[in-house]
């Protein structure tokens, strides 16, 4: 076993993805809560750091090149971390071999993650793989993370992900917004998904319900990454009503100091959703072909809307194969009846998690 009380560097691998980024966020409170001297340094995939700016659970955050990135970036980025070093624990969050190598070549030991097939001897705690439910399913995200401590001995029940922002990311959507107040009902639409076209709602649908809620007053900002200026360009060229296109504006910190001022972030299953649960803003989402038993947490202020009577959902497929009609089936007025409902709720908050922020 692990002696905690010993530790005083670690080493986190951090997921891939940017929800998974987000819902890895308890795990990280509660390694800081048993670890409080440890330095703590989170390697993260290049693009995401913004994600963690601002959070006191850490300490430090190394950036890991693309998987498209030519070796030699790769290599370098191993050999600073590895020189940052020594560390007394190395925690790899994702399940993939590679990421188990790289930890190993950069220092993190002993190292701690998820037994996969042969990754487990790459391992010096390895954990095994559980499952939950009567069909085998894993476990959501959240608890996976949040496994991996457990088996250390640090045991949490604390899963609600928290996000931060600083004083330059609030600062850059103030200069964008000219200081403009806040005083009518502020929605975002982030009509994208860096998964794939699959998990996109249509985006004549996103403006026509854009159009009903800037009708009921509501002013409505279009969102999306450099990617998705097209897309969202689709949406805001399809209303009818005035709307701001901020797509490809904001970086991913500037994005996250917008959000935090939404009333309402209305997405796909992407990264937004789960900024907006971070950032505790409510949101409306729209899934198809993956299923929400994986990220089930944290729903008490996301409405969920499904079509669940889909012989082949969920399929997670990056492109559809067929008719989409996970999607397609859910209809504007169906969003706008969730969305009034959302914002009539707001955020809810009934275990006063957020009580201290406030």
């Amino acid at each position: 076993m692990i002696d905690l009380d010993r530790v005083e560097n670690v080493l986190v691998r951090a997921p891939n993805w940017l929800g998974d980024v987000v819902m890895a966020t308890p795990a990280l409170r509660t390694l800081r809560s048993r670890c409080p001297n440890a330095r703590i340094v989170v390697w993260v995939r290049a693009g995401l750091e913004p994600v963690l700016a601002g959070s006191l659970d850490i300490d430090e955050v190394r950036t890991l090149p693309k998987g498209d990135a030519p070796w030699r970036e790769l290599s370098r980025s191993v050999r600073q971390v590895h020189k940052a070093g020594p560390y007394d624990l190395g925690l790899c969050l994702p399940d993939s071999f590679s990421s188990a190598i790289l930890m190993r070549f950069a220092g993190g030991r002993p190292l701690v993650g998820y037994a996969n097939a042969a990754r487990k001897l790459l391992l010096d705690h390895p954990v095994p793989v559980e499952v939950s439910g009567a069909e085998g399913r894993r476990a959501p995200r959240e608890d996976r993370i949040q496994g991996l401590l457990t088996s250390l001995g640090m045991p949490s029940h604390d899963f609600a992900p928290r996000l931060e922002t600083t004083t330059v990311e609030e600062e850059k959507v103030e200069d964008l917004l000219g200081g403009k107040g806040h005083r009518e009902t502020w929605i975002g639409l982030a009509p994208g998904a860096a998964y794939g076209p699959s998990k996109c709602w249509p985006a004549d649908r996103y403006a026509a319900l854009g159009d009903a809620l800037a009708n009921q007053g509501a002013r409505i900002f279009i969102l999306g990454a450099p990617g998705e200026r097209d897309l969202c360009s689709a949406v805001s060229q399809q209303m009818t009503l005035p709307c701001m296109d901020l797509s490809g504006q904001l970086d991913l910190g500037a994005f996250k100091a917008l959000i935090r001022r939404l009333d309402l972030m209305i997405c796909n299953d992407s990264g937004a959703r789960h900024l907006a649960v971070g950032l505790q803003v409510p949101a409306l989402v729209f899934f198809g072909p993956t299923d929400v038993w994986r990220t089930r947490r944290n729903l008490e202020n996301v409405s969920v809307l499904e079509k669940k009577e889909v012989s082949c959902r969920p399929c997670y497929k990056r492109n559809c194969p067929t008719d989409h009609r996970c999607l397609l089936d859910l209809t504007v007025a169906q969003a706008l009846e969730e969305a009034r409902a959302r914002l009539a709720t707001g955020w809810s908050d009934p275990k006063g998690l957020y009580e201290e922020a406030e």
